[in-house]
């Protein structure tokens, strides 16, 4: 049996017509990624988006899992941490804060990351809490970072 459709739907212009649409849908979503502020790397499916509030308040939970976590960053000497807030950073609160170990992307750049609100997603552990031992925790091998919009 042959298989027939109808007229116009195969071979009659509908086929660079819907790899038009697809190119456009594949530059919009690229232009958004760009816009959201990626700085580099992409978002993996299987990482887990937490607050720095949940995890700074259940980090046994996160344990060597793939995290996403937004906070705002600094990358001084002898201080990689990502903060709940600007002011806790100020005023030296690294009770809300956990160890960033840098990566070689992030220390690239650096000057768009550092002192800004970012996301960052890599590996969260429990055991090893950063410079001088003063962290919950650390987020080591720093898979993706961008700034996050809109914070200041």
């Amino acid at each position: 049996m042959v298989a027939r459709y109808p007229a116009g739907s195969c071979g009659s212009g509908h086929l660079p017509q819907a790899l038009g649409v697809m190119k456009r849908r594949t530059f919009a979503l690229l232009l958004l990624a760009a816009m959201c502020g990626a700085v580099f790397g992409a978002p993996e499916p299987h990482v887990i988006r937490v607050s720095m509030v949940q995890l700074l308040a259940t980090p046994e939970r996160f344990e060597g899992k793939l995290v996403s976590v937004e906070g705002f960053l600094v990358l001084d000497f002898e201080d990689t941490t990502l903060y709940l807030h600007k002011e806790d950073q100020q005023n030296n609160l690294v009770q809300n804060a956990i160890w960033v170990d840098e990566s070689p992307d992030m220390f690239a750049h650096r000057s768009e990351l550092n002192h800004h609100y970012v996301e960052l997603a890599g590996k969260f552990t429990t055991a090893r809490h950063g410079h001088g031992g003063l962290f919950f925790g650390t987020l080591s091998d720093v898979r993706w970072a961008g700034r996050v919009p809109g914070a200041t």
